[in-house]
């Protein structure tokens, strides 16, 4: 079975938040009432091996962080359960001609054990994003994107978040 629809459903499910809507909007009026969304993705069929990452190679610091283990990559991580991690569950119809305040603060991906954690990150349209290092080894820091510019920046142990 080809698990790569999965992955990219589960990349589109990052992406369409972030999309603008319609300018004529009204601001929700927490007044009105509140809810919790909750949801979980189920995957089936075999769940596919991860070749682990063997850091050694790449850095010292690195490897010297996990005591020279091998990480399992997270690109498709199914629970005991059957669940999939790092995915996204958000309201597709019924919000629409509503405005929502962004979340206070920026966005946060930190540099720990040269892994970015949490693993996925999910993001509003005009919010930003803060990348920090908590690492004692220097970190390449490259972002792509389709209306902002691409960055690439150097991050050394201890520096402001970029």
């Amino acid at each position: 079975m080809d698990k790569r629809p999965i992955l990219v459903a589960a990349c589109l499910v990052v992406l369409l938040p972030a999309m603008g809507g319609s300018e004529d909007v009204k601001p929700w009026d927490p007044a009105l009432g509140t809810a919790t969304i909750t949801g979980s993705v189920k995957f089936e069929g075999k769940k596919p091996r991860m070749r682990p990452i063997d850091m050694a190679g790449a850095d010292e610091k690195c490897a010297e962080l996990h005591g020279g283990k091998r990480l399992k990559p997270e690109t498709v991580v199914v629970n005991d359960n059957g669940t999939l991690r790092n995915v996204f569950v958000w309201v597709k119809k019924g919000v629409e001609g509503w405005s929502f305040p962004l979340p206070e603060g920026n966005a946060l991906l930190n540099q720990k054990g040269c892994w970015y954690l949490p693993h996925v990150q999910g993001m509003r349209k005009g919010q930003s994003l803060a990348v920090r290092t908590s690492d004692p080894t220097a970190h390449n820091v490259h972002g792509y994107a389709k209306v902002n510019r691409p960055f690439n920046r150097s991050q050394p142990p201890g520096a402001a978040d970029i």
